[in-house]
């Protein structure tokens, strides 16, 4: 999740998702933006899967209309999708209804958690109802930045309503930073060097580089991990060890306080 559009988050999102189910990790991933731009980098057509106003998707979900086991599709054995359609724009409304809004994406996916290694959610670029509940149900969030000044200030305004939300609500969860799009000319060395003194704890030591091959990837639909000489797989690949490593970490930290 981020305030700002166009860093990357669904980019990191899929080939995040995809890439620990090429490693056999039961992925659900959840689009949650009405723009459906993880769904369609999914491509379900190709699994025969139809995309229409009347799939089923997380507002429908939320509404109770139908249960989350029955709006996922089921890409390959490892790797699940509720998709998004534009109907999602009501999810917002839907969790109004609640005495607990911010609470009750948790509940709902509760069963959903025995079940797969990773929940991966795919926000949209606002402070809304439904980004304050995926955070509330994540032990990680993962913030993609580009070294510029609008990025920074998205940066600031989220970690900001992160903070309140855990302050709010009484909870902790891991908040990351992803560097996306990364080009090591002096504006962004700048940057990246401001963001570093700031933000130190935070940072995650992979980047993902800037590349020209991931936008082909996402439109042809290539397989990016096919492709080992690629520098968008080895920065993927990196970025998945990464992750895979710090939950590991917060499993085992979780575990000791039981």
């Amino acid at each position: 999740m981020m305030c700002k559009g166009g860093v990357g988050k669904t980019t990191s999102a899929y080939f995040l998702a995809k890439k620990l189910s090429l490693l056999n990790k039961r992925i659900l991933a959840i689009d949650s933006d009405p723009q459906g731009n993880m769904t369609t980098s999914a491509n379900p057509s190709a699994f025969n899967f139809e995309i229409n106003e009347k799939t089923p998707v997380l507002a429908d979900v939320v509404a109770r209309e139908i249960g989350w086991e029955d709006a996922i599709l089921k890409l390959t054995p490892f790797f699940h999708l509720i998709p998004s359609t534009s109907m999602n724009s009501l999810t917002d409304r839907r969790l109004e209804t609640f005495t607990d809004p911010v609470i009750e994406l948790k509940k709902i996916f509760r069963s959903a958690m025995n079940k797969y290694d990773y929940i991966i959610f795919d926000s949209a670029p606002a402070l809304n109802l439904v980004n304050a509940a995926i955070a509330y149900f994540s032990n990680l969030v993962i913030l993609p930045v580009t070294l510029d000044e609008f990025s920074r200030q998205g940066l600031e305004q989220t970690l900001t309503e992160i903070e309140d939300l855990q302050n709010k609500f009484n909870f902790k969860n891991e908040v990351r930073i992803l560097v996306n799009m990364f080009n090591d000319d002096k504006l962004s060395l700048l940057y990246l060097g401001l963001l570093a003194e700031s933000q130190r704890k935070k940072v995650l030591s992979s980047t993902v580089r800037y590349s020209l091959q991931i936008k082909r990837f996402l439109s042809s639909n290539e397989d990016i991990f096919l492709y080992k000489n690629s520098k968008a797989t080895e920065d993927y690949e990196r970025l998945t060890r990464e992750v895979l490593s710090l939950s590991e970490g917060l499993r085992r930290g979780r575990d000791a306080n039981l």
